[in-house]
Protein backbone atom coordinates (compact mmCIF):
# COMPACT_ATOMS: atom_id res chain seq x y z
CA UNK A 1 0.00 0.00 0.00
CA UNK A 2 1.59 3.47 -1.10
CA UNK A 3 -0.07 7.13 -0.99
CA UNK A 4 1.50 10.01 -3.15
CA UNK A 5 1.15 12.22 0.17
CA UNK A 6 3.81 9.81 2.14
CA UNK A 7 7.46 8.97 0.69
CA UNK A 8 6.85 4.93 1.94
CA UNK A 9 5.51 1.86 0.82
CA UNK A 10 4.17 -1.18 2.61
CA UNK A 11 4.03 -4.67 1.03
CA UNK A 12 1.74 -6.60 3.69
CA UNK A 13 0.08 -10.47 3.44
CA UNK A 14 3.54 -12.55 3.71
CA UNK A 15 3.19 -15.59 6.90
CA UNK A 16 6.03 -16.44 6.64
CA UNK A 17 9.49 -14.90 7.36
CA UNK A 18 11.29 -16.49 3.82
CA UNK A 19 12.34 -14.62 1.29
CA UNK A 20 10.22 -13.36 -1.63
CA UNK A 21 10.81 -11.48 -4.86
CA UNK A 22 8.47 -8.83 -5.79
CA UNK A 23 7.66 -6.81 -8.67
CA UNK A 24 6.25 -3.17 -8.01
CA UNK A 25 4.66 -0.50 -10.48
CA UNK A 26 3.77 2.80 -10.01
CA UNK A 27 0.25 4.08 -11.52
CA UNK A 28 -0.11 7.64 -12.41
CA UNK A 29 -3.06 9.95 -12.11
CA UNK A 30 -4.22 9.17 -15.49
CA UNK A 31 -4.14 5.09 -14.51
CA UNK A 32 -0.76 4.52 -16.46
CA UNK A 33 1.27 1.54 -15.44
CA UNK A 34 5.11 1.69 -15.18
CA UNK A 35 7.13 -1.44 -16.10
CA UNK A 36 7.77 -3.30 -13.18
CA UNK A 37 11.05 -2.78 -10.95
CA UNK A 38 12.03 -6.62 -9.41
CA UNK A 39 13.26 -6.37 -5.81
CA UNK A 40 13.61 -9.14 -3.04
CA UNK A 41 12.35 -9.07 0.37
CA UNK A 42 12.38 -10.26 3.68
CA UNK A 43 9.53 -9.79 5.90
CA UNK A 44 9.63 -10.02 9.40
CA UNK A 45 7.15 -11.72 11.64
CA UNK A 46 3.21 -11.40 10.54
CA UNK A 47 1.10 -9.84 13.15
CA UNK A 48 -0.97 -13.03 12.45
CA UNK A 49 1.56 -15.18 13.67
CA UNK A 50 2.53 -12.99 16.70
CA UNK A 51 -1.22 -12.71 17.80
CA UNK A 52 -1.85 -16.43 17.28
CA UNK A 53 1.38 -17.21 19.56
CA UNK A 54 -0.16 -15.54 22.57
CA UNK A 55 -3.84 -17.19 22.52
CA UNK A 56 -5.30 -18.62 24.83
CA UNK A 57 -8.80 -20.84 25.96
CA UNK A 58 -10.22 -21.00 29.38
CA UNK A 59 -13.19 -23.22 29.98
CA UNK A 60 -16.31 -20.87 30.23
CA UNK A 61 -20.33 -21.68 30.89
CA UNK A 62 -21.47 -23.24 28.26
CA UNK A 63 -18.62 -22.97 26.19
CA UNK A 64 -15.05 -21.64 26.06
CA UNK A 65 -13.37 -17.95 26.29
CA UNK A 66 -10.69 -16.62 23.91
CA UNK A 67 -8.28 -14.14 24.46
CA UNK A 68 -5.48 -13.40 23.23
CA UNK A 69 -3.28 -9.93 22.34
CA UNK A 70 -2.31 -7.75 19.78
CA UNK A 71 0.51 -5.51 20.49
CA UNK A 72 0.84 -3.94 17.00
CA UNK A 73 -2.88 -3.21 17.12
CA UNK A 74 -3.09 -4.02 13.68
CA UNK A 75 -6.45 -3.82 12.13
CA UNK A 76 -8.93 -7.37 11.85
CA UNK A 77 -7.68 -9.18 15.10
Amino acid sequence: MASMYENKLTVAGFNDENEHEIELYTVNRAQEISDPVKCKIKPTKSPLKLTAATVGIQQDFGGARFSWTNELKSPGF
